[in-house]
């Protein structure tokens, strides 16, 4: 049994407690920080994940290594095309890769991700806190146009934003330091990528090397 979560059927949601834990008895209780490999650790342990759905609004960190595949996703969630998580301030490694479909994700508070939203193929982003995005994030995603990063300043690592086979455009506006890396690959569409007028020049070589020479490169 889960304790702590938003039951269907019309009963008010409780407030959660802190952090999520297992009960010596086996119960799941949910909570606004998820420790590091907590679902992971449950996914095995739990009968009827359908009797139950998290209430996502009420996370406040989540640590690493966690809501990854399409099973643990759609069965925990209360509406399957989307992911919000409004109250979100902290995100660990490698999560909530693999989800399958679904149309929204709006995270508006967490300032950094790594290894994280790979596979998961929404059609509209939207993160206005996120300043840093570290290797291998954003990759197989259905599309790139949709993709609203409004306070995005640097861009690490290797593997981000790689493989949108309908992305044509793609504009972070405060996007001035991008390290040497492998991405922005495989996106045959794209032919405009614009940037903040600030960028430096080993950035912008940067960029160029991972774009190729026919996308424009545009400064604002």
């Amino acid at each position: 049994m889960l304790k702590g979560a938003f039951f269907l059927g019309g009963k008010a949601k409780e407030s959660y407690p802190d952090v999520a834990r297992v009960e010596p008895d086996g119960m799941i209780v949910w909570g606004k920080r998820i420790p590091e490999n907590f679902t992971t650790n449950i996914r095995t342990q739990i009968p009827a994940w359908h009797k139950n759905k998290i209430d996502f609004s009420q996370i406040v960190s989540i640590g690493a290594n966690n809501f990854n595949d399409d099973f643990m996703f759609g069965n925990l969630t209360q509406e399957y095309v989307k992911l919000e998580l409004p109250s979100l301030e902290s995100l660990g490694e490698n999560c909530f890769n693999d989800m399958g479909l679904f149309d929204r994700l709006i995270v508006p508070k967490i300032k950094s991700v790594k290894n994280c939203f790979n596979r998961c193929y929404p059609w509209f982003i939207k993160m206005d806190g996120l300043q840093r995005v570290e290797g291998n994030s954003f990759n197989n995603l259905r599309t790139g146009d949709n993709i609203f990063l409004p306070s995005l300043e640097s861009i690490t690592g290797t593997g981000s934003f790689c493989n949108f086979p309908n992305v044509f455009g793609i504009t972070f506006k405060k996007l001035k330091s991008v390290s040497a890396g492998n991405f922005l690959n495989v996106n045959p569409g794209l032919s405009q990528f614009g940037v903040s007028s600030s960028i430096d020049s080993t950035s912008e070589s940067n960029l160029r090397n991972s774009l190729g020479s026919s996308v424009w490169i545009r400064k604002w």
